[in-house]
């Protein structure tokens, strides 16, 4: 994300060689990345993080407590 963000910033620091397209091509891709990380996120935050141990099968769960 940082290296889109800096590359976008490269592209605008340049005095007239800069295309609207490459800046528009920058953005687009910092754009597609935030959305995949926002969707890794919510995968993230969807993954239950304690474990029962009614829910192990039987060779994983503990003998002894």
């Amino acid at each position: 994300m940082r290296k889109l963000q800096a590359r976008l910033g490269a592209c605008s620091a340049l005095e007239g060689g800069a295309d609207i397209a490459q800046k528009a091509e920058c953005l687009h891709d910092i754009q597609v990345a935030q959305t995949e990380l926002q969707e890794a996120r919510t995968k993230r935050k969807a993954v239950a993080r304690k474990v029962t141990l009614d829910s192990l099968p039987v060779e994983d769960s503990p003998t002894q407590l």
